[in-house]
């Protein structure tokens, strides 16, 4: 009762905080936000705040995390942070609401995509390295990487450069597929002509064009009707999110075409992490650390998992490794195309990273 009651507080204070900046122009702090720091014996008996949102339904993995990070927190700080998460779009629609909310103060925590942590500075270029296609093949692979100097580098870089984030590093619970309402995905031909919903990244876009298709960039909380009143003949997105979202409901062709990972990256408000005493700001640094960890293995199975469900309520198309090779052929020349997005030298290292862990592995 008392969550339930923190969480409509909560909502109360954004709408006041719209009503009032709306009304004379003047900004004003969202309940749970940084706001003048207690100091000393005060600060000590505080009870800090962290609102955390995302837009999946509860019942999606990314949601478990959630729940996962709040437990140890509370926990381990012994009850001075007290953490209400907002899942399936409550606070916002789509990511770029999601992140700015989290930017600017509102949230002290957004679980969002690499992409749209990117979108915050034009300067984070490299965290574009995850949307090109068919760059990683499997989830070690990834984690290699994401493990390695030139991975855990884009913490600092979020840091530095996204205007008010801090982050622990990503996770992948699932691989992209290619769903459709009508025409199943069985060839690279069957894509031609056929409105695929992408995200806004030009990468994305980039793809579906290259196998053939109309990209048509859709805001996530529109895609389900989208699919359903034929503004999109189908939806590029993780298998995961096909399971939850119940998109399989009105796009039952499921196309195994494994083109990037789904990489998620929570982000924590730097102003609200400055306003913790240090004791605490140990306690989040740990456990958004385990959580990321935790997740990541959770991650592992949630493929396999949707998978084997999906292949029960829709018709899931695996390709044949001659097709697997069209659709890898036809979406190189996005590598080229669109190097600038990250910058050749760094995509470059990156290859040469997985060239060699390839060899090695």
């Amino acid at each position: 009762m008392k969550k339930k009651t923190n969480r409509v507080m909560f909502l109360l204070g954004l709408f006041i905080v719209s009503m009032l900046t709306g009304c004379n122009g003047s900004g004003t702090t969202a309940p749970g936000a940084a706001t003048d720091e207690p100091s000393g014996e005060e600060k000590e008996n505080t009870v800090y705040t962290m609102n955390v949102a995302h837009l999946c339904v509860e019942e999606d993995s990314m949601h478990q995390g959630a729940l996962y990070f709040e437990k140890i927190l509370e926990e381990r700080s012994d009850g001075r942070i007290q953490v209400d998460i907002f899942p399936n779009k409550v606070l916002a629609s789509s990511d770029q609401e999601l992140i700015e909310a989290c930017r600017n103060g509102s949230l002290q925590m957004a679980i969002t995509t690499t992409f749209y942590v990117g979108t915050t500075s034009t300067e984070l270029k490299h965290l574009n390295i995850f949307e090109y296609p068919y760059l990683f093949e499997t989830s070690e692979e990834l984690y290699a990487f994401c493990n390695s100097e030139l991975g855990l580098s884009l913490d600092e870089e979020v840091y530095n450069l996204s205007n008010g984030l801090k982050t622990y590093g990503v996770y992948s619970p699932a691989w992209y597929k290619i769903g459709t309402v009508k025409k199943p995905v069985e060839t690279l031909d069957d894509l031609k002509g056929q409105k695929i919903r992408t995200t806004n990244s030009d990468i994305d876009m980039a793809v579906i064009k290259a196998l053939g298709g109309a990209a048509t960039p859709i805001n996530y909380g529109e895609v389900y009707t989208a699919l359903q009143q034929g503004t999109a003949d189908g939806n590029c997105t993780a298998t995961n999110l096909i399971l939850s979202e119940k998109y399989y409901e009105v796009m039952p062709n499921i196309t195994a075409s494994n083109t990037k990972p789904h990489l998620l990256y929570p982000a924590i408000n730097v102003s609200w992490y400055n306003s913790l005493p240090e004791d605490l700001q140990t306690c989040v640094d740990e456990c958004m650390r385990e959580y990321i960890s935790w997740i990541r293995d959770y991650g592992e199975k949630v493929e396999e998992d949707s998978l084997k469900e999906l292949e029960e309520v829709a018709n899931v198309i695996y390709l044949s490794d001659d097709e697997k090779r069209k659709f890898i052929e036809a979406t190189r020349s996005v590598w080229v195309d669109y190097a600038d997005n990250v910058g050749q030298d760094y995509l470059d290292e990156v290859i040469e990273f997985l060239e060699e862990y390839r060899a090695n592995n």
